[in-house]
C-alpha cells in the first residue's frame, strides 16, 4: 500500500476516506489507550501508518477525545518501512 501526495487536496480527501472506510474508530482508540504507539496500532489494524496518521488527525480537528497530543507535523516524519515497525 502506498499513499500520494497529501499535498494535492484530491489526494488527501482519497486518503481521508480510505482511512474513514478501513479504520474502525473505537478498536484505534483501544490500541492507543492499552500503550501501543501509531506504529505499531497501524500493524495491529494492518493499515498503513500514515493512514491511520491521516485517521488521527481527523479526529483531533474534530475535537474529539484522543489520548495523547498530536502535532500535524509529525505526519511528515512518518516512515512505513518494514523494519520501523
Amino acid at each position: 500500500m502506498e499513499l500520494f501526495d497529501i499535498t494535492s487536496t484530491m489526494e488527501y480527501e482519497a486518503n481521508l476516506f480510505a482511512a474513514n472506510l478501513l479504520i474502525e474508530p473505537d478498536v484505534m482508540m483501544q490500541y492507543l489507550k492499552e500503550g501501543y504507539s501509531i506504529v505499531q496500532t497501524a500493524a495491529a489494524l494492518d493499515v498503513n501508518v500514515n493512514m491511520l496518521a491521516i485517521k488521527l488527525l481527523e479526529m483531533r480537528d474534530m475535537d474529539l477525545d484522543l489520548p495523547f497530543t498530536i502535532n500535524r507535523q509529525f505526519l511528515g516524519k512518518i516512515e512505513d518501512r518494514a523494519d520501523s515497525i
